[in-house]
């Protein structure tokens, strides 16, 4: 399932003919910036993926609320994230 995902998103990035905005958590993170940033070249088979405009968020869950609210169209966070911030979002509202 995960190989399948990664496959359409390689496509979209491959394929998009503009930029495409990348929700990140810092520039100082391995894990929320360099490793995203080289699985991101590695799916595209380009040392130099071009998100466009990499925006850098704080923390794993303003990376999914960028995502959310339209702000990227991509965001790179933990696993499981997503689901807590989203979980935390409905029990309030």
């Amino acid at each position: 399932l995960m190989a399948q995902a990664e496959r359409k998103l390689a496509d979209y990035l491959v394929q998009s003919s503009r930029p495409v905005p990348v929700a990140m958590v810092s520039s100082f993170s391995a894990a929320g910036y360099v490793y995203p940033w080289l699985k991101l070249a590695d799916l595209t088979g380009n040392r130099e993926p071009r998100p466009g405009s990499i925006l850098f968020c704080g923390s794993s869950e303003e990376v999914v609320r960028a995502v959310v609210n339209g702000v990227a169209e991509l965001g790179a966070c933990p696993e499981g994230v997503p689901e807590e911030v989203l979980d935390r979002a409905l029990a309030t509202s």
